[in-house]
């Protein structure tokens, strides 16, 4: 398979990650002095401290990595908001996509096609049956009201979707409206409107949540997950 089909997988731990850490002195001092000033607006304008700092450390990691594969230095990283505010590099490099819930965060990295990655928590405090039935497509609805654990069920079908509209740099509203439910844990998805495909995958992912990744174009895609320990 081509490199160009290759689809690497960052898990980025946010458990370890404290308060301080979002700080610009500090512990957090290097990734603070890594983001750019509206990163750092952001961050200022998250008023929970724990929040504040997996932020920090998240897209820290995400210019670190970026660093990685341009070969220049964290700082040295441009970012720029595409279509409909999905982040994308300023100038020449790879694709990539970030997602982020409670503790766990995964950055995705594909080499010339559009990516998209999803991590959800497993809500069981919510009636998700009623949610699926007023969102998802009729056989979506029936596999969630049917479903032995229907919690988990609707948050694997919802990584996919979100997973989809990432990689398209699209919105939910049209996520909603692709089908993606069968095919066990690998689909090709019908772009909304027509024009083309997407291939969704299910990823392993910690217990109580669930991941997808999409990438744009139907031809199938290897995941290479990368170590990437917060240190």
């Amino acid at each position: 398979m081509s490199p160009d089909d290759e689809v690497h997988l960052w898990p980025i731990p946010l458990a370890e990650v404290r308060e301080g850490d979002s700080a610009w002195r500090g512990p957090g001092r290097a990734a603070w002095e890594e983001l750019a000033p509206d990163e750092r607006a952001r961050a200022l304008r998250t008023r929970d401290p724990r929040a504040r700092a997996r932020y920090v450390a998240a897209r820290s990691r995400l210019r670190r990595t970026l660093a990685s594969y341009l070969g220049v230095e964290p700082g040295a990283v441009r970012l720029r908001r595409g279509r409909h505010g999905k982040p994308e590099l300023a100038g020449d490099g790879p694709r990539f996509n970030l997602s982020h819930s409670g503790d766990v965060a995964l950055l995705a990295v594909s080499a010339t096609r559009d990516v998209g990655v999803d991590v959800e928590r497993v809500r069981h405090d919510m009636d998700v049956v009623r949610l699926a039935h007023r969102f998802f497509t009729p056989g979506e609805y029936a596999l969630v009201r049917g479903a032995e654990r229907p919690p988990d069920a609707f948050a694997r079908l919802w990584t996919r979707k979100e997973a989809c509209v990432k990689a398209l740099g699209g919105t939910l509203f049209q996520g909603l409206a692709a089908p993606i439910a069968g095919g066990g844990g690998t689909r090709v998805v019908v772009k909304p409107g027509g024009g083309g495909a997407l291939r969704v995958t299910d990823l392993h992912a910690p217990e109580g949540f669930a991941a997808a990744v999409a990438v744009d174009g139907a031809r199938p895609f290897l995941v290479v997950w990368r170590d990437h320990p917060l240190r």
